[in-house]
């Protein structure tokens, strides 16, 4: 039995998907089976995956009509047998020591659930930009949803030994799929980032992650109101969708300085949160808006 499933759906990555699986198959770490979904492709990438299959054996590749990514992912993460699962996507780089540095880590604490790591953003051509800013802690995470998504999706692993079935993807948080999941497990158990840069996170202009603003931030408002400390308070919606499109909407400033306010306000006597973890998120998002209105 391999020691990690790597989960990779790919919908047209032609131009990309080489790269990316061999980034994969290039690891330092050897003992994994590699799943990959095409998920009705239409352009060259199935020629591509299919002779990248014959050339390694530890790729198993399924070919199929197109289900969309929340699908793609669910079906892959059910064919999975070893204990940890990673994420990939399409075009993306793994860096080298990625699996290795995330399957020691996991082992070394089995009470965390999920792990990301640090990354930088990488443009079409392939060029690196600077390292992005990585919060670690389960703490700091905790507190840094309220402001947006802390784990890039495509850098985590994943303890399935201690999730199981807790681990699916829901139909109804298109787009903030990997939100959701993170928000939900976070209620139970730790999840994490490595800070070292383990993956080039490549933006591009059709990325599913950039469109419908607006709808993924209503969704993740939506998604906030269920967690445990805000499960019951009024008039929390508008308030989180404030603080959490901060850098993504250019929102009022003082609207943002008052729904920092009592966002604080209201988890001041909560016990399941650490207030000053909190408080240095909302200095972060007040200072991020402070620089984009100096820029504009």
């Amino acid at each position: 039995m391999p020691k990690i499933s790597v989960i990779l759906p790919v919908y047209n990555a032609e131009k990309y998907i080489e790269e990316a699986v061999k980034s994969i198959l290039n690891q330092s770490f050897h003992d994994f089976e590699f799943i990959i979904i095409n998920d009705g492709s239409t352009d060259n990438s199935l020629l591509l995956l299919q002779q990248l299959a014959k050339e390694d054996r530890r790729i198993m590749l399924i070919t199929r009509e197109n289900k969309g990514l929340i699908a793609t992912l669910n079906e892959a993460i059910s064919l999975a047998k070893a204990e940890y699962i990673a994420r990939m996507d399409a075009d993306d780089i793994a860096l080298p020591l990625r699996l290795e540095k995330q399957f020691n880590y996991l082992t070394q604490h089995p009470d965390v659930a999920v792990l990301g790591t640090g990354y930088r953003f990488m443009s079409e051509a392939g060029e690196v930009g600077q390292k992005r800013r990585t919060l670690t802690s389960y703490e700091d995470l905790k507190a840094s949803l309220f402001f947006g998504n802390p784990i890039a999706h495509p850098s985590v692993m994943i303890n399935y030994k201690l999730l199981g079935s807790k681990l699916k993807y829901l139909d109804e948080y298109k787009t903030i799929e990997d939100f959701e999941l993170w928000c939900r497990i976070a209620k139970e158990h730790k999840i994490e980032n490595l800070k070292e840069v383990l993956l080039h996170y490549r933006l591009l202009p059709s990325s599913i992650s950039g469109q419908n603003i607006e709808k993924q931030i209503l969704s993740a408002a939506k998604v906030l109101t269920q967690q445990p400390l805000l499960e019951g308070k009024k008039n929390t919606i508008k308030l989180l969708q404030t603080t959490y499109c901060y850098s993504i909407n250019s929102a009022n400033y003082i609207q943002l300085l008052l729904a920092c306010f009592k966002l604080n306000w209201i988890n001041l006597f909560n016990p399941k949160i650490n207030k000053l973890n909190l408080f240095k998120r909302s200095l972060f998002a007040l200072l991020a808006a402070s620089k984009k209105n100096l820029r504009t």
